[in-house]
């Protein structure tokens, strides 16, 4: 038998495939288990402690101040569907998904629309455009941060229990995640277009 040649880097490639097959094996069994392989860096909350933030968790609690001054905080929503949305930073404008979502959460006594985004401005015209969400700057991206953002807009779905069920997949569209989260809310699965 003739041994393996080494990579470029000079390293045998025998554990590497060996932590390759450790790894798919591992995603195998918990496939087969049904269990969630959604997971998300670990983020740490005011009081300092950690979440590691995936689906079926405790959802990382905060408390903040809204675009009034009035505070908010996650605990406050106990008993209602939190939809948390990190919007992008594009001053001014309000895509029609946001403005769809806006709407179906006003209609709905169970559900709130916190929009977190970076700058006053910002929310203001959200404001002006008559948006009816808690509207939350967060200059200090504490927030971002507590919830480990890693691109925006970003979705995060809260339940009346304070768990995580829903985070935006990186890559997917905001219609997708529309008919995501309409299982979960359950609104009309037509989504409007971005």
């Amino acid at each position: 038998m003739k041994p393996m040649k080494r990579t470029r880097a000079g390293r045998d490639p025998v554990p590497t495939l060996t932590c390759l097959a450790l790894f798919l094996s591992t995603v195998w069994a918990n496939l087969t288990a049904g269990e969630d392989l959604v997971r998300f860096p670990v983020a740490q909350s005011q009081n300092g402690r950690t979440h590691d933030l995936h689906i079926g968790v405790m959802a990382p609690a905060f408390e903040m101040h809204d675009l009034d001054g009035s505070t908010v905080s996650l605990k406050s929503q106990r008993g209602r569907n939190v939809l948390l949305f990190f919007a992008s930073d594009c001053r001014g404008c309000a895509p029609g998904q946001w403005a769809e979502w806006d709407t179906l959460c006003a209609e709905r006594n169970d559900v709130a629309f916190i929009i977190v985004a970076d700058s006053r401005a910002e929310l203001q015209s959200l404001r002006a455009r008559g948006f009816k969400a808690v509207l939350i700057p967060d200059e200090g991206s504490r927030l971002l941060d507590t919830y480990r953002v890693s691109f925006k807009p970003r979705v995060y779905l809260v339940d009346e229990g304070g768990y995580l069920r829903y985070v935006q997949p990186h890559g997917a569209r905001l219609e997708e995640v529309h008919t995501d989260l309409a299982e979960f809310i359950g609104w009309d699965q037509n989504a409007p277009e971005e």
